[in-house]
């Protein structure tokens, strides 16, 4: 499983000292400074998260999620 944080609607500094601040640099990053992506599966507001399953569908889910609901997430797309 990977994961990719896709960053957008901010200065780039600030972008940076988030991933450094929330500790989250240990996987790859972009920049979505046009929201083309963001766009491209749904996301229109902070935070949210994107799975894609293995059939390549997204799941979409908006808001914070804790360690507790985004193991249970992952666990949840590993088990279809």
């Amino acid at each position: 499983m990977n994961f990719i944080g896709i960053a957008g609607r901010n200065d780039l500094n600030d972008i940076k000292a988030f991933i450094t601040s929330y500790n989250v640099g240990k996987f790859p990053h972009l920049f979505d400074s046009d929201g083309e992506i963001w766009s491209r599966y749904g996301v229109s507001t902070q935070p949210a998260w994107v799975f894609i399953d293995t059939n390549g569908e997204p799941k979409r889910y908006f808001g914070s999620l804790g360690q507790t609901s985004l193991q249970e997430k992952v666990e949840d797309l590993l088990s279809n």
